[in-house]
């Protein structure tokens, strides 16, 4: 029987694989968040579900030291970049893996029927299904049990995920240091998982059929986030104006996040994988000249510095927390909550008319200068909040200084 508070719970389904009675299983409650449902007639209080939980033994989880620096990188075989969602920095990471004797790589898939899934891949031509970005939370029912399975045969394993689901992987598998030396981890830097409501939303709105992508360079990166969808007769057309895209918008004001997310363990520069990977926000364009995409890239411990080592075409280019840090909050902290909280409201909202849901759900407007309107009223609400933001990048600078000096 689960015993972790509900709103801590992030959905990652390490407790349904665990149950051997098979007594738990994923389902999406009424505000679109997906949540563990154990069956009472089935369940032996045997207590397993509990012990794999990693929320929690959160404080069991080892986390790495800090990095000395972070890096922009980004892949030079074009075929890679345009297909990715950043620098493609995850895709020749894995390319590479595999090249080199790896057996299976592990990531988010977006189905044709609006799914998000784990899968395993094996060939390099796969890798293709795990590329670009997915605003929804994946099911990964299933996968944890597959990779204990892989490992347990001696196979080298890639998994990619959000830093919950490596703290997941991790606890699944236990101490094992036989499991554990086969398996490399790459962790996304994840800004908080949407309810699903939004994608539903998004496609009565554009009156279509499903999602293709998430996001597109058609514009170059600095200016995609632009969703392609399929119409209902068939046709592929990709969203002209960002600004008044109700996904894009919508999923920016992290207004309906899974409410655990707020306050996310592994928001932490002390990072859980082997290495972390995101979009490289705020990065200086005249030293970094790339507008197909720039990674920001964390070398996390020794396992992550063979990973990239053993990459080729990538490009490497140190930089410093000063230039990354401002820009990229959840590294040091999870994000911070904005001025409406709808998270536990979806259900509520529901039949409400579209307009007022899509006005509250995009938390800003499509003309620009309610827009400005709304930044400078959040601006002012925000303000002590990014004063302490400032002062913890300042902190940890000072100490990453010092650390240096030291060495």
């Amino acid at each position: 029987m689960l015993s972790l508070p509900r709103n801590q719970c992030t959905g990652c389904a390490a407790c349904v694989d665990a149950c051997t009675r098979g007594a738990i299983s994923l389902v999406e409650d009424e505000n679109g968040y997906l949540y563990p449902k154990v069956e009472e007639q089935i369940c032996t209080h045997c207590g397993l579900c509990d012990k794999k939980c990693h929320s929690l033994h959160s404080e069991e989880i080892k986390k790495n030291e800090v990095s000395k620096h972070p890096f922009a990188a980004w892949s030079i075989e074009s075929e890679v970049i345009e297909n990715s969602a950043s620098g493609g920095v995850f895709t020749q990471v894995a390319k590479e893996f595999l090249a080199q004797g790896g057996d299976i790589v592990y990531g988010a898939m977006l189905s044709e029927d609006m799914q998000v899934r784990h899968i395993g891949v094996t060939r390099v031509e796969e890798l293709r299904y795990l590329q670009n970005s997915k605003y929804q939370q994946c099911n990964a029912t299933g996968i944890y049990s597959d990779v204990k399975k892989r490992l347990a045969e001696g196979k080298q394993v890639l998994f990619s995920g959000t830093p919950c689901m490596i703290g997941a992987l991790y606890r699944f598998l236990g101490d094992d240091k036989i499991l554990r030396e086969k398996l490399y981890t790459a962790e996304i830097l994840c800004h908080g998982v949407p309810s699903n409501e939004l994608f539903r939303m998004g496609l009565k709105i554009e009156g279509a059929e499903r999602i293709v992508k998430y996001r597109t360079k058609s514009q170059g990166w600095l200016k995609g986030n632009r969703v392609v969808y399929q119409g209902k007769d068939g046709h592929i057309y990709e969203k002209g104006n960002r600004r008044t895209d109700f996904v894009f918008r919508s999923y920016l004001t992290f207004s309906v996040t899974r409410p655990n997310c707020f306050e996310c363990q592994y928001a932490s520069m002390k990072r859980v994988a082997d290495i972390t990977m995101g979009d490289f926000w705020g990065l200086d364009r005249k030293k970094y000249i790339n507008y197909k995409g720039v990674s920001l890239l964390l070398v996390n411990n020794e396992k992550g510095r063979t990973l990239v080592d053993n990459t080729k075409n990538l490009s490497l280019k140190a930089t410093t927390w000063k230039e990354c840090m401002p820009f990229n909050q959840n590294l040091f902290m999870a994000t911070n909550k904005r001025v409406f909280d709808l998270s536990l409201k979806v259900a509520k909202l529901r039949d409400k008319p579209f307009w007022i849901r899509k006005m509250l759900y995009q938390n800003g407007f499509t003309n620009k200068y309610l827009d400005l309107l709304y930044q400078m009223v959040y601006r002012i609400l925000s303000f002590p909040k990014r004063n302490r933001i400032k002062k913890e990048i300042r902190d940890e600078e000072n100490r990453n200084y010092n650390d240096i000096l030291c060495n």
